[in-house]
């Protein structure tokens, strides 16, 4: 389930950014997916880059924080 959320909310932010997601299905080098741009850039051309995606559910790791509105 934890794998589950990571690789969404992934596929979430890469979309919105108007990236590509390449799946692999054997875990080599620990890369889990590759997201990946088709646009033109100054500097560079189609960049990627590669991902080893991790979560938890151990809330003692997980950072809270709090909006004063200020």
């Amino acid at each position: 389930m934890k794998e589950q959320f990571s690789l969404s909310f992934v596929h979430m932010i890469a979309s919105a950014a108007g990236c590509s997601i390449k799946s692999h299905a054997t875990d080599y080098d620990g890369v889990d997916i590759t997201i990946s741009s088709s646009t033109e850039y100054s500097t560079y051309y189609c960049p990627e880059f590669e991902l080893q995606l991790k979560a938890t559910a151990q809330r003692d790791l997980l950072k809270t924080t709090t909006c004063h509105g200020r």
